[in-house]
């Protein structure tokens, strides 16, 4: 008769008891596992990354930066979870307006970003000089308008778009890493060579309606990678060539737009160049048909130095009570003088008001 060696039973046993126990272990490691995070389009959340940040505008922008901070890598920006949801416009709808024959011409469409069909374009330089920064979409939702995208104040700014698509834009820029507080994180307080930002990637899916956007780590960046390329591309957009800050024109003020001829709504945005005194510029908006001032305010251009032109650029709102369709307005820009007070260096143009009620 045959003896069954306990010994080797029990090892047997043993053995059987961890295999099972390991598949059970990695059933329950399996289940509690996260899910895959949804990109707004319903891919996974890396590949919509993967398809901006393999594009050549992303690979010359990141470029750019690594000039500056040689650390920076495309990882950097899949360490931190991406924000998405639905586009929210900011600023309300009546702000939209057609564009004028003149900002879709050269040498101003230049500086546009353009959808392959040449039918979609945004604008990272539409508040140029000012201290907070906008970009503009012209005709995202097919009805041919000009609307604020995207808005930041004077801790971002934004450098670049591009597009994926004919419905699909990118948008980069850089922004202060902030405290808890909301103070700018330095690591000397008061000394901005010191502190720390962090460049910026949004994806904006009109089709949709969604967004999705990444962030790089914080770095610490000597300087500002696209500042003077920003410059250039608006003074050449603007006045078909500029160098060293001076303007094709004689003038110590400009008007860029609204567009002389055009139409306006109750809200557009009044800009422009200007070489004044303290770099302030008055303006005057006049209903011909009634005679009334509708508007009489100034704004402030920004220049690099003295004697030099900056950009100005100011949203105005008109009360549509004090306008009929067809109404033509006088928009005179002009500075006082600093000794006499008088108006001097007056431009003046005339366009038609028109709602924009559909």
């Amino acid at each position: 008769m045959q003896t069954t060696n306990p010994i080797r039973s029990l090892s047997l046993a043993a053995l059987g008891v961890l295999l099972a126990a390991g598949v059970i272990f990695a059933l329950i490691f399996v289940s509690r596992a996260p899910a895959p995070v949804q990109s707004p389009d319903g891919g996974l959340a890396d590949e919509p990354f993967a398809q901006v940040s393999s594009h050549e505008s992303f690979v010359r922008w990141l470029g750019e930066w690594r000039t500056l901070e040689p650390f920076l890598s495309v990882e950097g920006f899949r360490k931190a979870e991406p924000a998405a949801g639905a586009i929210a416009y900011p600023r309300p709808p009546e702000f939209a307006r057609p564009v004028e024959p003149q900002e879709v011409a050269e040498p101003m469409a230049g500086r546009y970003a353009w959808n392959p069909e040449r039918d979609k374009f945004a604008d990272v330089l539409a508040s140029y000089g000012e201290p907070d920064s906008l970009v503009n979409v012209f005709n995202r939702d097919g009805r041919g308008y000009l609307e604020a995208l995207a808005f930041c104040g004077t801790p971002c700014t934004f450098d670049d778009a591009y597009w994926l698509d004919g419905s699909t834009l990118v948008v980069l820029g850089n922004a202060e890493s902030l405290n808890v507080d909301g103070t700018p994180r330095c690591v000397r307080e008061g000394d901005p060579s010191t502190c720390y930002r962090y460049l910026t990637v949004t994806r904006y899916d009109f089709a949709a309606g969604t967004f999705a956007a990444w962030r790089s780590p914080d770095a610490m960046f000597a300087g500002d990678a696209f500042a003077e390329q920003k410059r250039l591309r608006f003074e050449a957009s603007t006045f078909g060539g500029a160098d060293g800050g001076t303007v094709l024109t004689d003038a110590n003020i400009t008007i860029e737009s609204p567009v002389g001829g055009g139409l306006v709504g109750a809200n557009f945005v009044l800009r422009g160049m200007a070489r004044t005194f303290e770099q302030t510029v008055r303006y005057r908006i006049t209903n011909e048909r009634t005679g009334r001032v509708l508007r009489d305010s100034f704004t402030t251009a920004e220049a690099a130095e003295l004697g030099k032109y900056g950009a100005y650029s100011h949203d105005v709102t008109l009360d549509p009570d004090d306008l009929k369709d067809g109404d033509q307005l006088t928009i005179q820009a002009f500075q006082d003088d600093a000794e006499s007070g008088e108006e001097r260096d007056s431009v003046q143009i005339v366009v038609t008001y028109k709602s924009m009620e559909e």
